[in-house]
């Protein structure tokens, strides 16, 4: 756990959309979990400031997002906290796996989000993300990650799909609702925990 002085020290910890308690809820459920060796991955990290925290604690993270400009910043704070490029890295791309639109569901859901994105663009000016997966840059396969988290800004149909059909059976997702706290869940998720210490998260596991 980080010691008081690096709590005060990492000021760039406590600051994004994920607030301090609920990063702080994830990191101590994680950590009770004793996994050894376990892979972390933030799906749309913004600047990061999940990844790193996990990083900190011995997780290999990775981060990803379509915001070259957060990636950037993600890349400068992990430098400046000393990380090494071993327990933390990012990718600018979108997290959606590659096998996404070989599925009928994916294909679906991914048209769904496109145009969703589309109205927000037409909406507030902003440029549509490229829809590339990141993956290959890492060097790392969606199925082979052991904890996940989400704040899905697109929505939690997309997250779960994702989730069920690519995370391999174990696999933890730490999820932030955004869209509706009664989500619905496929078969194969099992949600284990609601709220963890208060926060807002929710722990969902791949069934086998």
């Amino acid at each position: 756990m980080l010691s008081r002085r690096e709590r005060e020290e990492n000021k760039f910890l406590e600051v994004a959309l994920t607030g301090k308690e609920e990063l702080e809820a994830m990191v101590s459920y994680a950590n009770n979990l004793d996994l050894s060796n376990a892979s972390f991955l933030d799906m749309g990290c913004g600047v990061g400031n999940v990844v790193l925290r996990m990083a900190l604690e011995g997780y290999k993270s990775y981060g990803i997002d379509y915001d070259k400009d957060a990636i950037a910043e993600s890349e400068r704070a992990r430098e400046n906290l000393g990380i090494s490029k071993e327990l933390a890295r990012f990718a600018v791309g979108n997290y959606y796996p590659n096998e996404l639109h070989q599925t009928e569901e994916g294909r679906r859901l991914l048209k769904k989000t496109t145009e969703q994105f589309r109205v927000k663009r037409d909406k507030e000016k902003e440029q549509k993300p490229e829809w590339n997966s990141p993956y290959d840059a890492l060097g790392i396969r969606y199925r082979d990650i052991d904890l996940f988290y989400s704040y899905p800004y697109d929505n939690e149909e997309m997250i779960l799909h994702i989730f069920s059909e690519f995370a391999k059976p174990g696999a933890v997702l730490f999820l932030r609702p955004v869209f509706s706290e009664e989500y619905k869940l496929p078969s194969n998720v099992e949600r284990v925990d609601r709220n963890i210490d208060g926060s807002v998260l929710d722990v969902l596991v791949k069934k086998d």
